[in-house]
């Protein structure tokens, strides 16, 4: 069995990544100072749970890795939708091909996160971040009726 993959050992990538970025506030109820007075002690604050913030919104996109990462091994898997069929053919093989970087041996990547140049993984995170708007806009309008209805 022949396996294409989409990158060579060597060849460097940019990754793509799935970020949570938070809007945080001050939290009103300790002022940001992180603790709260009770009689005469001080405790952590118990709507902040002693950050001194709390969360306005959170907020998730995709981002691209501004550094490339260098390709040091290629790994394979393979199921078989039907396992007596093997002995005669190989049909319906799944494959599933993954990539480890030189910045993090230990982990592997799908090559759905990588790219070979930083355009078109900016224009990756461009159609997955319209993704999630879209979701986000069609969540907010279901939200509203909900609220309405009720």
């Amino acid at each position: 069995m022949k396996l294409l993959t989409k990158f060579r050992p060597g060849e460097r990538v940019y990754k793509i990544d799935y970020r949570i970025k938070e809007a945080l506030t001050e939290c009103p109820e300790c002022e940001g100072a992180r603790w709260v007075m009770l009689k005469t002690k001080e405790y952590p604050c118990p709507a902040c749970h002693g950050t001194g913030k709390l969360v306005l919104t959170k907020h998730y996109r995709w981002e691209v890795n501004p550094k490339s990462h260098k390709i040091i091994g290629i790994s394979a898997r393979v199921a078989i939708d039907d396992p007596e069929e093997l002995v005669t053919r190989l049909k319906n093989v799944i494959t599933a091909v993954s990539y480890t970087l030189s910045f993090d041996p230990d982990k592997e990547w799908s090559e759905h996160s990588l790219f070979l140049r930083m355009d078109s993984a900016t224009l990756e995170c461009e159609r997955l971040n319209n993704e999630l708007d879209r979701q986000e806009a069609q969540r907010e309008k279901y939200e509203k009726q909900e609220a309405r209805a009720a």
